[in-house]
Formats: structure tokens, sequence, C-alpha cells
């Protein structure tokens, strides 16, 4: 693995837009905006656009990047995996080490949180870190057979560490705000091509769990993820769908479960039933 020579205050902020130009504007603008509270990071914005229908608000958007920030227009949706990877290897190709990866719908509540995971992250086999996401219940630990059998097992577990303050090493951490050492991820070969939406931080937490590296919460510092923002408003329910063949793929691929397939389907079931029905978040 080709190592970069390490700039300490540069992280490349990644946000993957699709028909969410003006969320993504609110973003980019809110960060440099409040650019001096950031202490010393050098903060470069890259957008990687999924052929967005949507174009509102594009114009604005480019018109506050400077020019050390980049838009990258895509002519196809690729979903999460691709749309990142493509972004990722724009920034190892210009010599950037750490990444932060953030959905077009995140507010930042805590100013002190880039330079929290930039210090957390320089740590050795440190590959990834990320905070406390308000709005949420995390869940952290490594699904079972049995958890995917009887998936609203989880729903306690997870509630029981819905916000947890304090330094954890975890087995996986939210792709919607999470900083990379961009080195240590392109050693694990990034995000997984095969997966559209979905189990993307499943297979990442893999992979790392492979290669001996941590990931890492810190709870003492958070950011606001809108959940509702970009995928419950675009894509409905294929979601599920998406949902099925991810998990399906990670169960298989990277877990070697027996019926796979079913488990997936098990589990999707289950959360189409609890997003629509029970509101269980």
């Amino acid at each position: 693995m080709i190592t970069h020579m390490k700039s300490s205050g540069l992280v490349y902020v990644l946000i993957l837009n699709y028909n969410s130009y003006c969320m993504t504007y609110k973003l980019v603008s809110s960060f440099k905006t409040n650019a001096s509270k950031f202490k010393d990071i050098d903060l470069r914005f890259v957008v990687v656009d999924n052929d967005s229908s949507n174009q509102q608000c594009k114009q604005k958007l480019i018109n506050i990047l400077d020019d050390n920030d980049t838009i990258i227009l895509l002519d196809q949706n690729n979903g999460y995996a691709i749309g990142n990877n493509i972004g990722l290897k724009y920034i190892y190709k210009s010599n950037g080490d750490y990444v932060l990866i953030m959905n077009p719908d995140i507010c930042i509540s805590e100013f002190n949180v880039i330079s929290d995971l930039l210090n957390c992250i320089k740590e050795d086999n440190v590959l990834a870190a990320g905070p406390r996401i308000n709005s949420v219940s995390p869940y952290y630990d490594r699904l079972s057979v049995f958890d995917y059998i009887l998936p609203f097992v989880s729903v306690f577990k997870r509630s029981s560490r819905g916000c947890l303050r304090g330094t954890y090493d975890v087995y996986k951490l939210y792709g919607c705000f999470m900083m990379l050492d961009l080195n240590k991820f392109v050693d694990i070969g990034m995000f997984d091509d095969k997966t559209f939406l979905y189990f993307e931080e499943d297979i990442v937490a893999e992979k790392a769990r492979n290669r001996g590296y941590i990931m890492r919460y810190l709870g003492n510092t958070s950011v606001i993820h809108n959940t509702s923002g970009v995928v419950d408003s675009e894509i409905s329910i294929r979601k599920y769908y998406w949902m099925y063949k991810s998990c399906s793929y990670y169960l298989k691929k990277y877990r070697r479960f027996p019926f796979s397939k079913i488990l997936s389907l098990n589990y999707s079931l289950y959360r189409f039933l609890a997003d629509n029905l029970f509101a269980v978040k």
C-alpha cells in the first residue's frame, strides 16, 4: 500500500448528493460561514452528484465552492458505495489522507467534532471514527444468526445503548457522518461496489475486522442527523428491496451465513414493519 506524506490539518469533506442540492448547499454554506470555529483545520469539499434530476440550488452550491473544492457530476445514479468510492479515489489522487464522509442532511451542533475525530483518526490502527448521532439509536454490535432470525430482539439491544457517552471501540459506525484514514481505507478496498444502498457500514466493519483495524466511537461529541432527509423522501418503498439485496450479499459473502436470502428477507420485512407500522428507529 502506498501512503502519502500526511498533512495534519487538511481534511476533505466528501458529500454524496442525490436530488438534495438545497440541503448540500445549506450544509456547505454553514461550514464556510463557521470556518473559524474549526480551529486550524483546512476543510476542502468534494461533492459527488449521483445524476440528480432535481437541479434546484445547484448553481448556488457551485457559487460558494472555491478553487480548492470540487464537484463531480456523474451521468447515472450509482448508489452509495460507488458514488463515494469515486470521490475517495479523486481525493486519494489529490494526496488526501483524512476524509470526512457526510450526508447532506447533517447539522453540525458542536464545532469541536471535526478536531476530535481528526485527533482520534491519527492513532495507530484506527480506520474510522464517528460521533454520537442525535435522533437515532446507534447499533454497534455484530449481529448473530439469531438476530437475523428474530430481528425484533435487536431493538432492545440497540435501545439500551442508544446514546452512550465516552469513547469505545465498536463493530461499526454510521456512514452518514464518519472520518476515515484514507490510506487504511484504500488498504481494505474501500466500499464494496456490489451494493447500491444499505449494509455498506457492516461490510466495511468486516473488512476492518479482518485487517485488524479499529472503528472508534466518540460519544462525548455529536451531530444532528435528519433521518427523513434523503433516503426516505426520495426512494420510498424501493429502499427495502435494496436493503434485502445488500443484506443478502453481506450475509453470504462476509458472514458466510447459510440461508442468507431467507435471513435477509426476514430482516428486511421486519424493517419495513418497524419503520412503517411501529415507527421503530
